[in-house]
């Protein structure tokens, strides 16, 4: 999956840290979010986005899907159980067991995930930001 993430402008935290608002695009969609990050300007904190950016967009799902209950396979990443997920239908899976003619029998349901609507977060006027 490509995935572009772009600096909008960031808020002093402290010496060494501020929130920074950016754009991530994923899959055709722009989210507007924000997030902390060393004192960065420029291609340095463009750099860092970038290297950030799966770790964003995983967050980004966890917002969208809350109720989801999403496990990486042995050699997975985060992002790429979360895409396979979403690409499955977004749907959890669990196994039922039943006591069934004095035996326990199991089957595997799966349950949709509702989709909640993303919200961007960038401020409209909060101050003081710096905007890149």
């Amino acid at each position: 999956m490509d995935i572009t993430i772009s600096p909008n402008g960031y808020r002093p935290i402290d010496d060494a840290n501020q929130v920074t608002y950016f754009t991530l695009t994923a899959a055709g969609t722009a989210y507007k979010w924000h997030g902390n990050t060393p004192v960065l300007t420029g291609q340095d904190l463009s750099d860092y986005l970038a290297a950030h950016a799966g770790q964003y967009l995983c967050g980004i799902y966890r917002k969208m899907y809350v109720e989801a209950i999403v496990v990486p396979q042995p050699g997975e990443t985060e992002l790429t159980a979360w895409t396979r997920w979403v690409s499955e239908g977004c749907k959890n899976t669990r196994e039922i067991e039943a006591m069934v003619d004095g035996e326990v029998t199991s089957r595997v349901v799966e349950e949709p995930v509702p989709l909640k609507p993303w919200k961007d977060t960038h401020p409209m006027s909060e101050n003081p930001i710096i905007w890149e």
